[in-house]
């Protein structure tokens, strides 16, 4: 475990100084969004959802879907669920195409209302499924 820490903390600091060359090219949202998922899989939510906030006032950008998403998914692990309600409500007309995606994208958010005793917006959106 601290071999895998110490890599970790090494890779961060690696992505950290990439950012602060890269943060205004075009290479800035990517490295933005990998040292996101990285803070998120090793619970550093609030690390992660500032850098997927970051990315997402760029809705031009390639990775705008996939941020919202990992965001709302992170937020879900932190069990924030009004907020990632939010994210995946933003996400779903953006998906509409992928079936499968919108379909784990409605469920998470039945999850959420359930979560927030919101029964009957859960039903419906079981409903919408």
């Amino acid at each position: 475990f601290v071999m895998f820490q110490n890599e970790f903390v090494r890779f961060i600091d690696i992505l950290v100084d990439a950012l602060s060359i890269y943060s205004e090219s075009e290479y800035g949202n990517q490295i933005k969004f990998e040292l996101a998922m990285a803070y998120s899989g090793n619970e550093l939510y609030d690390n992660a959802i500032t850098l997927f906030d970051e990315i997402e006032k760029d809705e031009d950008s390639p990775l705008f879907i996939d941020s919202v998403f990992n965001k709302a998914e992170t937020l879900f692990t932190k069990k924030s669920y009004k907020n990632a309600s939010v994210s995946y409500k933003r996400i779903l007309p953006l998906i509409d195409k992928d079936k499968d995606r919108a379909k784990y994208v409605e469920e998470k958010l039945t999850t959420c209302y359930l979560n927030m005793g919101l029964y009957t917006e859960a039903l419906n959106t079981y409903q919408n499924e």
